[in-house]
């Protein structure tokens, strides 16, 4: 999960103490507790992902998680959270209106 590959960079960047990941991975292990939708991967997803990478230059799995982020977003009440440690994937989340938890330099 991404959220788990954020937290390790953060840890060995030291943006995150070892309490601070572990607290973070807690918090979002709570999370999972709630409803989560769930978003298969259909042909439409995938043209989407496609025009995902042609409009940010992204790699094809930094597409589909930014795609689905957005499809996420169209169908939730509730802010949602990008979660990303790849330059490119960060900088293209915040294009398209996300608040980023961001373990990188960017």
């Amino acid at each position: 999960m991404e959220i788990e590959s954020v937290a390790a960079r953060a840890l060995k960047g030291r943006l995150l103490s070892k309490k601070a990941q572990g607290v973070l991975l807690s918090l979002f292990a709570d999370d999972l507790e709630d409803p989560l939708i769930v978003l298969p991967v259909s042909t439409a997803l995938l043209s989407e992902a496609a025009a995902v990478a042609r409009h940010y230059s992204l790699r094809a799995s930094d597409a589909l998680h930014l795609a689905s982020a957005l499809r996420a977003k169209q169908a939730s009440v509730t802010e949602i959270v990008f979660v990303a440690s790849d330059k490119e994937l960060v900088e293209a989340s915040k294009a398209a209106e996300f608040t980023v938890l961001v373990a990188c330099n960017t």
